[in-house]
């Protein structure tokens, strides 16, 4: 399911959503600089499907940073760490409210 989150600032980010509401964990994938939630197909198919053994696949929540792919750009002094750390939160919140959660994602420098 792909879905748009607005920010306490008004700004749109893009989200796409699989699995389960009821999963038992919700995994939450973030890109790096210059990419967009697109990266992250490959291991989000890969959760989707489980690990034999493992119980239950997650809930798996991948999402355009601020001013990259489908989500909205911003001014430049909003493109800062904090902002994006209080964008991750926002996410967090709306789509995962309660449960565990885990985060990964990729580096933003070289």
């Amino acid at each position: 399911m792909s879905t748009r989150i607005v920010t306490r600032d008004g700004t749109g980010l893009f989200a796409r959503v699989s699995g389960p509401e009821s999963a038992p964990v919700t995994v939450l994938l973030a890109h790096g600089w210059t990419l967009d939630e697109r990266c992250w197909a490959p291991v989000a198919d890969a959760l989707a499907v489980g690990a034999p053994g493992a119980g239950p696949a997650p809930r798996v929540i991948r999402y355009d940073h601020r001013a990259h792919g489908r989500s909205d750009d911003t001014p430049d002094e909003l493109k800062t760490l904090d902002v994006l750390a209080d964008d991750m939160a926002e996410v967090i919140t709306r789509l995962a409210p309660s449960g565990r959660w885990s985060s990964r994602g990729t580096r933003w420098a070289g």
